[in-house]
């Protein structure tokens, strides 16, 4: 008998927001940004103003996931920004220090505007010890698991889980993302 331990979880659902709206309130916050896991690309300064909708719908799925992982605590959002990747932009691997979840919410996905991928948190073990004997990708031995990029969906994941943004390959529209932090 197989017994599961040590398992991550990625939470993710679709929501119900005016993007247009939302995308219209994000272009009019834009600032000189700051340059993190972004190579190209724009990414906007910690938001101080939030749509109260957004931010509603966001503490509701955090403190969901939060619960179904069994943290006992209730969590808020501490920091917001939003990304624009034009063609070829792309986000490095990376990880949120200092927070407890993180997430990720697609505002505008047009078609191959670059998927996000989770990378295993044990892979240096997986690429060490199993290298000549993993033949198929599973729960157990996948070295990454890649999510779809689209328009209204909310993926949450605990903030340690290394992850990075494949590039905007769609020559003419962009990718616009809020990405943010709970603890």
């Amino acid at each position: 008998m197989i017994h599961d331990i040590f398992k991550t979880s990625i939470y993710g659902t679709k929501l119900e927001i005016d993007n247009n709206k939302l995308e219209t309130f994000l272009l009019l916050q834009k600032d000189e940004g700051n340059q993190f896991s972004n190579i190209g690309g724009y990414q906007s300064k910690n938001l101080t103003a939030y749509p109260e909708q957004l931010l509603d719908e966001l503490n509701k799925h955090i403190n969901t996931y939060s619960d179904e992982l069994n943290l006992k605590k209730e969590l808020s959002i501490t920091n917001m920004w939003y990304n624009i990747n034009e063609y070829k932009d792309y986000n490095i691997s990376h990880r949120h220090p200092l927070s407890i979840i993180s997430g990720v919410y697609y505002v505008k996905t047009p078609k191959d505007c670059g998927n996000i991928k989770f990378l295993n948190p044990v892979l240096n073990m997986i690429e060490t010890y199993w290298h000549d004997v993993n033949i198929d990708n599973n729960l157990y031995s996948s070295h990454m698991w890649e999510y779809i990029a689209e328009k209204g969906v909310l993926y949450l994941f605990p903030s340690f889980l290394q992850h990075y943004v494949m590039p905007n390959l769609n020559k003419n529209e962009e990718r616009i993302s809020i990405s943010f932090n709970a603890r």
